[in-house]
């Protein structure tokens, strides 16, 4: 019998979903990083998508900002380990707009 850790690909794919469910676990991923390093500011900081390659990552505050930044190598060794299929090459951390 085969597994749902092996079916799920293969449909994914057949689908056209697959590369969508990899970013979409990359940046869970990447949110639980965050969320677990940087306990004061997990309400500040949030993983919000993956565009060509790169995580993006708004900060509320900028001292969460410079925070995040400063460790951002660590984030992306994080997903290279915990997602290396969503081939993530570099973490932009920007500051949210507020109206």
């Amino acid at each position: 019998m085969d597994r749902l850790s092996q079916i799920l690909p293969k449909v994914l794919r057949k689908r056209g979903l697959h590369e969508a469910a990899v970013g979409s676990q990359a940046v869970v991923s990447a949110q639980a990083w965050i969320s677990s390093t940087f306990p004061a500011f997990r309400h500040s900081l949030s993983a919000i998508r993956i565009e060509h390659g790169c995580i993006v990552v708004e900060a509320d505050d900028s001292i969460a900002l410079t925070e995040c930044s400063q460790r951002a190598e660590e984030l992306l060794r994080h997903l290279w380990h915990t997602v290396p299929e969503a081939k993530v090459e570099r973490v932009r951390v920007v500051r949210t707009l507020k109206r």
